[in-house]
């Protein structure tokens, strides 16, 4: 699996997990503090994840042209 395929792959699973992590948020499915305080963690993670896998997908592209 090259670079792209790979970072097209992770992105993907992060776009996922954002999805869950939404639904999971406007469904009710919050039972404590610590666990919104555990979600809204992961949900800066994935986006600074989503960030940088993007930026580096710009870059590589970019690279090609």
């Amino acid at each position: 699996m090259d670079g792209v395929r790979l970072t097209e792959h992770f992105l993907k699973k992060i776009r996922t997990r954002q999805a869950e992590i939404s639904e999971t948020l406007m469904s009710g499915g919050i039972s404590s503090i610590e666990q919104y305080q555990n979600i809204m963690g992961q949900v800066s993670a994935l986006g600074f994840m989503e960030q940088e896998l993007t930026a580096l997908l710009t870059r590589t592209e970019n690279e090609d042209d």
